[in-house]
């Protein structure tokens, strides 16, 4: 059995990072509503630790045989782990808007675990759309899991 997934490259180390792809037993519905054009996220390298923003055009699609070690990281079969959203409000001025930050670990986390470590790396770059850069003092909102695949 072959698995897609898509990947990116981190901007900084240049190691590539395996990401989930949608269930392909999920609606067509659902496959209207992937990434446009416009659409852009940050995600922590899981090599290096540093942020990398990411738009659609960024990705790129590979297979994988089921049982296939993941090709980026030896040894560790992918792209398994946990995504997770994390969201802190902008404090900048009162701006208020979303800081989003896609992080992958390998075993799971509680809200609170997740919310001291993007508080605590100071190379966890992410902007709002009004362009501030993110503060470890920015109040936290939430660390949602997206995915995790075992």
């Amino acid at each position: 059995m072959v698995l897609p997934y898509f990947y990116a490259t981190c901007e900084h180390c240049q190691q590539q990072i395996a990401f989930p792809t949608p269930n392909p037993q999920e609606s067509e519905d659902r496959l209207h509503r992937l990434a446009k054009g416009t659409w852009r996220i940050y995600f922590e390298c899981t090599h290096c630790g540093r942020v990398s923003p990411c738009k659609a055009g960024d990705f790129h699609l590979a297979q994988l045989r089921k049982g296939d070690p993941d090709p980026f990281h030896p040894g560790i079969p992918g792209p398994s782990g946990f995504y997770w959203r994390i969201e802190h409000k902008c404090g900048y001025n009162n701006c208020g808007l979303p800081h989003v930050l896609f992080l992958r670990t390998w075993k799971y986390q509680t809200e609170r675990a997740l919310a001291r470590t993007v508080a605590g790396k100071r190379h966890s770059v992410t902007r709002c759309s009004a362009g501030h850069e993110f503060e470890s003092t920015f109040e936290f909102v939430s660390a949602r899991e997206v995915f995790s695949i075992p």
